[in-house]
């Protein structure tokens, strides 16, 4: 992990068009082309990624095509592959926050992070390999998911606001990692994925460098936050389309369509994830060397 720095070309490029593919797929929708409509979210969602990875030096600019394809779940799972490495980091991190007693300190037991990487290892690599299987999402899975990165923007944004309506809530960098963990701990998500994302966060720490003014640093970590939780969760409910939409039997992808359904929501909450990086980029232009 390396520290505050600015994006080069290749890395904001891909974010760049990822933002076109998403405005393109809107436009595809509003003309009922529902193929494209899918095909150019899924591909929204898959350079977004790949921005988000190669920024944080999960996967080289260069071996993108190579390490993740059109599998963003592929580069999520790399990220957890260095967790032992980063658990020195965490531990550090996590000693310099002065909790309340009321407030207990996340406990990161390396045992017990070595079986929740497994675990959530285990399954973005099924995910990757029978992508077959993820074509026909059930509602109930899709409104789970859905819900679960709606409700966790919804409430970074409350907490993005208190940064800046309310005079000395940021006495300490601490202070809105411990409200951003209990955002985390709200989510109707499984006890391994909390505690990943809970890890991650606090990995990402390294990259918020102590001259960032501390409301960067409050904006960097929720960004860092909704960027891991949201491409992950939207990259699972769409990369399996992301080849077969462009070739699709007739009538696959009708108005009737899960997916094309819930269109209009996932293309804001991508829309607010991709925004977000490009926040993390203004600032690491405005810090980095």
């Amino acid at each position: 992990m390396s520290r505050l720095k600015k994006p080069d070309t290749q890395i904001k490029n891909l974010l760049k068009t990822a933002k076109d593919n998403l405005k393109l797929a809107d436009c595809a929708f509003d003309k009922e082309n529902y193929p494209d409509t899918i095909s150019l979210l899924s591909q929204a969602i898959e350079k977004g990624s790949k921005s988000f990875f190669s920024y944080f030096d999960i996967v080289p600019v260069e071996n993108l095509s190579k390490t993740v394809g059109h599998f963003p779940t592929k580069g999520f799972e790399k990220a957890l592959e260095n967790i032992d490495a980063q658990f020195n980091v965490v531990t550090k991190n996590l000693s310099q926050i002065n909790w309340k007693e009321e407030k207990e300190s996340p406990i990161f037991d390396i045992r017990t992070i070595q079986h929740d990487k497994k675990t959530l290892m285990a399954n973005f690599s099924f995910i990757s390999n029978n992508p077959s299987r993820f074509k026909s999402i059930s509602k109930r899975n899709m409104d789970k998911l859905i819900s679960t990165v709606k409700n966790l923007q919804l409430e970074l944004q409350v907490s993005r606001q208190n940064i800046f309506s309310e005079r000395g809530y940021l006495t300490d960098f601490h202070d809105f990692q411990k409200d951003v963990f209990s955002i985390l701990d709200h989510q109707k998500m499984k006890k391994e994925q909390v505690q990943m994302f809970k890890f991650s966060s606090t990995v990402f720490y390294e990259v918020l460098d102590d001259k960032c003014e501390i409301n960067d640093k409050a904006i960097l970590f929720h960004n860092i936050v909704n960027l891991t939780v949201s491409l992950s969760v939207l990259s699972i409910i769409t990369q399996a389309h992301a080849v077969s939409s462009r070739y699709p039997p007739i009538g696959v992808y009708s108005k009737n369509n899960l997916l094309i359904k819930e269109f209009p929501t996932m293309k804001i909450l991508t829309e607010n994830a991709l925004n977000d990086l490009d926040e993390i980029f203004t600032i690491s232009e405005k810090y980095g060397n």
